[in-house]
Formats: structure tokens, sequence, C-alpha cells
């Protein structure tokens, strides 16, 4: 008890005062987050004030008249609404996203020099991350994958505080506080985030047993928050709930894939079918990569399909289960970002946004440098695109390999503990490979930010008990 007790505090001052691995005082994190918001901020002056899909339009539009849905996570929405008080631009969000993921990728890379790695390797971590395109525009992109994917990371960075104490760290109070926040933070960002939370909050409990009532009272509050934001709070804002057909998105595409392959298809299924779009549409309409196609074609019943959802889910069950082959060589096509490393030949990769879609409410980008300039950054933009890179520049499924392989390195080094830190971006694909749309990286963006970190990890010089253990030992 007195060890850990011990072990408590010295994490708990190293935390605060942000100590370098020589034992000095210095805002070490601070100085690895430099470089990313002078690099980021660069990009922004290029595509100011920020870069916006549909999906962002509708949610500008929703905290201007407080209309809510949460078709899109309203604490997303509220999340920007709070952001643009003092300044009612995209670019206050942007230039938030830009400030988050810096410091937080900067605490990644202090809480590794605390574990001795050493400093060519932060160095490196530092400059990859800083200067690898994809991060300059996704942090640009006013979607709820960006900060979704900076809470993973930040969870990421707190499992590795975990693991460097040896579960000491959840001693202190303020410490299982910080813990609990970034929980709620990545179940109400996204939908699914509640996959990668419970997992990260079981791990902890497995691997450190004499944190798990620490771990149940969190993940107790946790819940309870959620509830109360998402019943109480939501019922005071007149939240208007999803529709049921954003939740079918994946059966209609494998109903999709049924029809094209053929599949028999009795009169009445078919009369159910037609209601919702024409048949030769059903066979036409399906793309493998994606539910888009289908679900936003100009035809489809969305209204039909939420007056029926009971009837169809039970049409689809039936079809999957007299014809699981079919529904598997869907799923992979779906799901080929996840763990395909090239892009498929027939396949295809969304990168980011470049502009601000057309819209009424008077956004779009500003242009504030010169026309050589900006087309310069939109040329490197398209360069990493291209094939021959777009598959390390983008893609997520090399990252997630290379989680996974460095992961095991530092398990073998520093004990199986270390593997603790995967868990939340190992949780999230794991959750993508049954509910992915589409073939956007931002689904799995987290994984180009925490590989870096595990990366780093598996060069660590100390182990949770500050063991030295390199590797000519």
């Amino acid at each position: 008890m007195a060890r850990s007790t011990r072990r408590s505090y010295e994490y708990s001052w190293r935390d605060y005062a942000f100590e370098s691995e020589e034992g000095r005082r210095g805002p070490s994190a601070f100085l690895y987050a430099l470089p990313c918001v002078a690099v980021w901020a660069a990009y922004l002056l290029v595509f100011f004030p920020g870069l916006m899909s549909m999906d962002s339009l509708v949610q500008w539009q929703q905290l201007q008249t407080m209309e809510l849905s949460d078709s899109h996570p309203v604490f997303h929405t509220l999340l920007n609404w709070v952001l643009t008080r003092l300044w009612e631009s995209p670019a206050a969000i942007a230039l938030a996203q830009i400030f988050a993921l810096s410091l937080v990728f900067g605490a990644a890379m202090a809480q590794l020099e605390r574990l001795g790695v050493p400093v060519w390797v932060r160095v490196s971590l530092t400059v990859f991350v800083c200067l690898l395109p994809t991060n300059g525009m996704m942090v640009l992109n006013l979607w709820k994958d960006v900060p979704y994917s900076i809470s993973l990371l930040w969870l990421t960075v707190l499992c590795l505080k975990v693991f460097q104490s040896d579960g000491a760290w959840l001693s202190e109070r303020r410490h299982q506080a910080v813990l609990g926040i970034s929980l709620m933070f990545v179940i109400l960002l996204r939908h699914n985030g509640i996959l990668p939370a419970t997992a990260t909050l079981l791990a902890i409990g497995i691997v450190y047993r004499e944190q798990w009532r620490r771990a149940l009272i969190i993940g107790a509050v946790c819940v309870l928050t959620v509830v109360t934001v998402k019943g109480p709070v939501y019922e005071s804002l007149q939240v208007q709930p999803g529709e049921r057909w954003q939740a079918l998105s994946l059966p209609v595409h494998q109903i999709g894939a049924m029809v094209r392959a053929g599949v028999a298809v009795q009169p009445e299924d078919r009369e159910l079918l037609a209601s919702l779009l024409p048949m030769e549409e059903w066979e036409r309409s399906y793309r493998p990569y994606t539910v888009d196609t289908l679900v936003h074609h100009p035809d489809f019943q969305k209204q039909i399909l939420n007056e029926k959802s009971g009837e169809f889910v039970r049409l689809w069950v039936r079809f999957v289960a007299e014809h699981p082959h079919v529904a598997f060589v869907d799923g992979t096509g779906l799901t080929s970002l996840v763990w395909s490393v090239p892009q498929p030949a027939d396949g295809y990769t969304y990168t980011t946004q470049r502009d601000i879609d057309a819209n009424k409410m008077g956004l779009r980008l500003a242009h504030p440098l010169s026309p050589e300039r900006e087309n310069a950054v939109r040329q490197l933009v398209a360069w990493t695109e291209e094939p021959a890179r777009v598959w390390w520049m983008w893609r997520p499924a090399l990252y997630l390999y290379a989680l996974c392989a460095l992961a095991v390195v530092a398990a073998i080094r520093l004990g199986r503990e270390a593997l603790l830190v995967t868990v939340p971006i190992l949780a999230n694909a794991a959750g993508l490979l049954v509910t992915l749309p589409a073939q956007d990286v931002r689904y799995l963006y987290g994984a180009l930010l925490i590989a870096p970190v595990i990366a780093g990890l598996a060069f660590a010089k100390e182990d949770r008990v500050g063991r030295a253990h390199p590797f000519w030992k």
C-alpha cells in the first residue's frame, strides 16, 4: 500500500509539472506541441476559415437555430456552439482542433520522454506527425470524427500513464476524474464511441485487478452522466432523435448485394423492396464500397423504411441466414478501409474536404493567400492521394498493422501490460468492422494519430516500475 501511494504521488506530480526524463521541470509537452501548431495554422491560412462538408453545414445550421437533431451527435454540435460564442466563425472550431490535437500529441511525447524514449525518436515522431499533410488537412475539417479521434488519442495517453505507474496513477481522484471526462468525450462525440470506452475500462480492470473497483466507479459515473446528458438535458433542449433509417444503412447495403448477386426474391419481399427503391435501382446503384449510393439515392424512400423498419430487418436477417457467403463478401468490401493496405483496384479512398460545400449561409473559403501558394498546397494534397502514396499517407490499415506489431515489441520488452495502450484504437477498429458505411479516412483517423505513440513506446528504456530495458540488454 505504501509503495502504491508513493508511486501515485510521484506520477501525479510529474503529470502536472511536465517533468522531463532528467528530473528537471520544463514545459516539454508544449515544446512538442509548438511545431504542430505552427504547421497546421499555416494550412488554415490556405483553407481559411476551415473545411466543411454537407454534414458540417447541417450542424452549423443547427447551432445557429438551436433546432437540434441527434442524427449528428448533439454533444459535438453544442461543443461547436460553445467554441463560437466569442468568434462566430468556422475558424474558431478549426483553431480549437489545432490546439487540442497539438497539446494532446505533445502530452503523448512528454509521456514517452518520461518512459526514457530516446530524443531522436521523439523528434522524429514529432516531425512526422506535424509535417504529414494528412494531419494538416484533417485538423481543418469540421467533422465530429476529428475531435473524436483527438479524444481517442487522449484516452491512449491516459492508458500510457496507467501502464507506466503500474496502475497507481488511478489512485488519485483527480486522475479518475480526468479518465472519466476523456471516456465521456469518446462516448458522446460519436454514437459508436461506447465500444472503445467500455473496452478500455474493462481492460484496466482486468490488467490491474487492484484497480477494478475504481474502474467500476468511473464506469458507473460515466453511465450516469451520459444518461443524464442524453435524457433530461437533451429533452430540455428539445433534441430530435436520429431517424431509424440511419441505423439500417448496412442492412440496406447487404440487401443491395443480394439483389446484385441474383438471389431469388419472393413476390411479397419484392413488393417491400420496390416500395423503398425501384428493383432495377437496387442492382444498378449498388456499390461494394459505400452505402451512400443506395440510402442517398434520390428515389430511396427513407420515410417508408422508418415505418416498415421491423419488416425490413426481418427480411434482412432471413436473407443473410440463407446467403451468408453473399453477406460476407459484401462485408469484406465495405470494410476494406480497415484491413486492406492498398486501395482496391475497383475501390476508392475518400480523404478530405478541400472546400466549403455550396450553401445559403454565406460560408465560403476566404482565399487569403496568393493563388500560387494555395495551388501549391492543393497540388501537394493531390500528390499524397496518388496510388503510389495513398496507402501510407491516408489509408489507416497500415497504421493499424504497424501499431499492433510495435505493441507486441513493447509487450515483449516491457511486459504484456503494455498492450493496454492499444485497446482504445483497436476496439474502435473492431466496431467499424460491422458498422463502416464508406471508405472515408475520417472514420479511422485515430489510427494515424495513435500509431506514432505506440512506435515511441517500443523504444522505451524504462518499464512501469523504472527498470531499464534497452534493446541491447
